[in-house]
């Protein structure tokens, strides 16, 4: 999930979230439209079902690890 904020030098901050968008796409149209554009990192991860991925490995290879443990004793 990604967060996009947009800052405006007159009016409110518009903020966007929990929605899709194409990137891409946006950034062409606003520099199209001779808006200026930056782009800043963010400290938050990217793919948070990444580390949830990790966990189910890991907790696998311990089954696994434990199931041939009980099964050579």
């Amino acid at each position: 999930m990604v967060s996009l904020t947009f800052i405006t030098d007159e009016g409110p901050t518009i903020a966007v979230s929990n929605m899709a968008i194409n990137g891409q796409a946006l950034l062409l149209a606003l520099t199209h439209k001779n808006y200026p554009v930056s782009l800043e990192r963010s400290t938050k991860q990217a793919l948070p079902m990444l580390f949830h991925i990790r966990i189910a490995v890991l907790l696998g290879v311990v089954g696994i690890i434990i199931s041939s443990m009980i099964r050579f004793l």
